[in-house]
C-alpha cells in the first residue's frame, strides 16, 4: 500500500489518462486535502511546496505518478510548462508589487523593471 493510496476515491469515475478527467481529480484532491498542513504535504510529495495550492497541486501529480499516468513525455512537459508558468506568475506579482511600492523617480525600480521584463519573456517562451 502506498501512502498516497487514500487519495483513490478522488480518482472514483474519472479516466486519468484524459487531460481533463485529471484537472478533475486535482480539484477532489485540493478539496480532500483542504484542512492538511503544509508539511504533510511536503512529505507526501516528496519536493518543496511553498503554499497550499501548490501542496494540493504537488500531492495530486505525486499520486499520478507513481500510477504512471505521466509515463507520456507530452503530458509530463505541459505538467512542467504549467508550473514553471505558474511559478514566473508569482514571481511577476511580486516584483510588480516591490517595483509599485517605490516612488516613481526612485532609481531601484530599473533593475525590478527589467527583472519583470524578462520574466514576461521567459512567460513567452513557455507559451
Amino acid at each position: 500500500m502506498s501512502e498516497l493510496d487514500f487519495l483513490t476515491p478522488q480518482a472514483a469515475g474519472l479516466n486519468l489518462n484524459e487531460q481533463s478527467d485529471r484537472a478533475i481529480f486535482r480539484t477532489r484532491v485540493a478539496r480532500a486535502l483542504s484542512h492538511t498542513v503544509v508539511d504533510v504535504m511536503r512529505l507526501w510529495a516528496g519536493t518543496p511546496i511553498r503554499s497550499r495550492q501548490e501542496g494540493y497541486t504537488a500531492v495530486a501529480n505525486a499520486f499520478l505518478q507513481q500510477r504512471g499516468y505521466f509515463t507520456d513525455a507530452k503530458v509530463q512537459q505541459e505538467y512542467v510548462k504549467r508550473t514553471a508558468a505558474d511559478h514566473i506568475n508569482a514571481a511577476v506579482k511580486v516584483l510588480a508589487a516591490q517595483r509599485d511600492a517605490l516612488p516613481q523617480d526612485d532609481e531601484a525600480r530599473v533593475p525590478l523593471t527589467v527583472a519583470l521584463q524578462g520574466l514576461v519573456q521567459a512567460l513567452d517562451a513557455l507559451a
